[in-house]
This record gives structure tokens, sequence and C-alpha cells, in this order.
């Protein structure tokens, strides 16, 4: 049982307000990101049509979605749209009746995981490295805008790869000159060769409203185009 504040030392105090209140805070961005995420149709227009897109895979089924390096939710993120990208994991996790777990060093135990595993359905948060050993031949990979390279590191660990991925367009060619950071390395091009790939904005027909929001660069949404879905060809 907690004690009681009167009894705690006054940097516990402070610490223990500081956290409630951010906490308080961030469930509100969380909610008013949803309620955006709820009114320009995104569960039908983004969610249904991806689920539908990956539901028709003729590979391994799908049992799992991993999400790697999506962002800290709080207010002080440099992630582009963390939030609005956690809800597109969570609809899709709903949409496909899986479960959902997510990794990202940027994570806090106090904020994020608690927010996080409140989401319907939750996403039960992991710590490294049990984010990428959790993948495997038939799992859902969500990962977005990281600078880490864990194609690589799936590469490595998976050769066959996942069942899916959903990631940013990386510009991944053979001739593209290779750069510190850049993803189109030997491992990663024989792994994505692999897979057919469409992006986002051809498997969900976007409407003229949802452009529309996409464009308006304060929304949330505007990553939404520069999304690709790669799914495991048959053998």
């Amino acid at each position: 049982m907690d004690r009681n504040p009167v009894d705690a030392k006054p940097a516990e105090v402070d610490l223990r307000l500081m956290y409630r209140q951010d906490i308080a805070e961030i469930r509100k961005d969380m909610e008013q990101s949803k309620e955006l995420w709820q009114t320009t149709d995104s569960q039908n227009e983004i969610v249904e049509k991806l689920a539908k897109h990956l539901k028709r895979s003729d590979v391994s089924r799908i049992d799992k979605i991993v999400c790697l390096a999506l962002g800290t939710i709080r207010r002080d993120s440099s992630h582009p749209d963390p939030r609005i990208q956690h809800h597109l994991a969570s609809g899709l996790a709903r949409a496909l009746g899986l479960p959902v777990c997510a990794q990202d060093p940027a994570y806090s135990e106090m904020i994020d995981e608690i927010i996080l595993e409140q989401l319907d359905p939750p996403i039960s948060v992991i710590h490294d490295p049990q984010g990428v050993l959790a993948i495997d031949e038939s799992t859902l990979v969500i990962c977005l805008f990281s600078n880490a390279p864990l194609l690589e590191v799936i590469a490595d660990l998976l050769p066959q790869g996942p069942t899916a991925m959903i990631i940013n367009e990386a510009g991944l060619r053979r001739e593209n000159p290779l750069s510190i950071d850049s993803w189109n390395t030997p491992r990663v091009m024989d792994l994505i060769e692999k897979y057919e790939v469409h992006g986002i904005g051809e498997i969900c027909d976007f409407s003229e409203d949802l452009i529309k929001v996409i464009n308006r660069s304060s929304s949330g949404f505007s990553w939404l185009p520069r999304v690709d879905v790669y799914v495991r060809k048959a053998s």
C-alpha cells in the first residue's frame, strides 16, 4: 500500500504529483487523437481495408502484431504523430482479433506503459530485446520512421521474414547508394524481395475528406502517404 503523501518526503510527493499530472494530460491527448481518428472515419477507411488486405494473404496466418519504435506518446516526443500510429496498431489488433505488443526505448514505465495498456484493445509494452525476439513467421510487424536499423536486425534473426510488415516508404532499391543511415543493405534487400509491396494509399484509396485531413500538417495523419505494406509472397 502506498504511504500517505503526508508521510512521504517532499521530493517523492513532487514526483508523484508530476506523474499524475503528466498521465492526466497525456490521457487527454490520447482521447483527443482517438476522437480525431474516429471522426475522420479512419477505422473504416484505413483499418478495415488494411485488415482485409492482410487477411487475403495466402501465406501463414498472422497470429500477433509487434510494434517497434513507434515513439513515446508523451508531449516531448520528436517522433511524427506517435499517438495516431498507436491508435492504428490498436485498431488493427481489434479488426484482426490479435494481441498487440510494442517496444521502444523511449517508452516511460510510469506514463507510456500505463496509458497504452489502457487502450481498447490494449497494447502490451515489452522491453528490449523482447520486441525483436517476439517476431516470427506469423507476425505482423509495424515499424514506422525508426532511425535504428531494425529491418537489418529482422533480416538477421529471421531470414524468411515475418508474414507482413507495415513500414515507412524507405526507397528500398538495390541500385540506391548506401549511406550510414540507409536501409538498403544486401541482407535487407534479400529479405524484401520475398514480399509484395503496396502503398497504403493504394490499398485504402483515401477519400477526398481524408486527403484534406492528411494535408493539414497538424492533423496527426501527415505520415500516412509515406507508408508501405509488405506481405510475404506465397512460396
